[in-house]
């Protein structure tokens, strides 16, 4: 909870708010860091240089640890900060630890949803989708009508398929 804050004051009132209403809890984040790193992939990071170069600050091991959280709960993970903060990094170094492949996308204040998805390009061989599209749709109207044909011709249904009825709903009056 107190993670989102930015000072120190604001994480010990927080603490202090939480150690108020949970008397039988303590709270020590670096405990808490420790315990999630002992599940991370790879094991807890040692401190110092890291294959590669990366230098695992207090602050690296502790986004570490958070991401190692969020994925093994398979919760979303959405990194925001300054550059040069080592949200990539952590990222690249979970994914090479838990061997899985990583899509990076880097975003900006000016990115749209269009730019993960897709916009509004010209697609290839639309005359021949849409033929298709066509076809299926007519497949499926033709399934139907002959499924209400069978529906109305079926045992104890009237000749005329109950239009000849008040309202023409087919229920009984």
């Amino acid at each position: 909870l107190a993670e989102r804050l930015r000072s120190t004051p604001e994480r010990e009132v927080v603490a202090q708010v939480l150690c108020s209403l949970l008397p039988r809890v303590q709270l020590c984040a670096e405990t808490l860091y420790e315990r999630l790193l002992g599940g991370a992939p790879g094991g807890p990071p040692t401190a110092g240089p890291h294959e590669g170069g990366t230098v695992w600050l207090p602050s690296t091991r502790r986004l570490y640890a958070l991401v190692a959280a969020c994925m093994a709960s398979a919760e979303p993970v959405l990194l925001v900060g300054d550059t040069g903060t080592g949200k990539t990094t952590v990222c690249q170094l979970y994914a090479q630890a838990a061997a899985q492949a990583l899509h990076i996308i880097n975003c900006h204040q000016h990115t749209e949803a269009a730019d993960f998805v897709g916009g509004l390009r010209p697609t290839r061989g639309r005359t021949l989708q849409l033929k298709a599209l066509r076809g299926r749709v007519a497949a499926l109207e033709a399934e139907a009508a002959s499924a209400r044909a069978a529906r109305a011709s079926g045992p104890g249904a009237p000749a005329d398929g109950g239009a000849g009825r008040e309202g023409g709903s087919g229920a009984a009056p």
